[in-house]
C-alpha cells in the first residue's frame, strides 16, 4: 500500500486522501516523523474545507502527535 499511496502523491501531491493514508500507515508502523509531515501536508491541503470529514481526520490525527 506504501509504495501506490507514495506513487500517488508523487504524481500529484495535492491528494488529500493519499496523504491522510500515507500518515497513518506510518504511524501504525512507528514512523511517527514522516507521519507528522504526511499529516501536516495534508492539513494544509483541506484547511478551508473545516466541514468535510476528511478535515476532521486531519483534525484528530494531529491532536495525536499534541499538535
Amino acid at each position: 500500500a506504501e509504495k501506490y499511496l507514495q506513487r500517488s502523491v508523487e504524481r500529484d501531491p495535492e491528494l488529500a486522501a493519499c496523504r491522510y493514508h500515507l500518515g497513518w500507515l506510518f504511524e501504525q508502523t512507528g514512523n511517527r516523523k514522516q507521519a507528522l509531515n504526511h499529516y501536516r501536508l495534508g492539513m494544509e491541503l483541506v484547511r478551508n474545507l473545516p466541514h468535510t470529514p476528511l478535515y476532521k481526520r486531519f483534525q484528530d490525527a494531529l491532536k495525536r502527535f499534541g499538535v
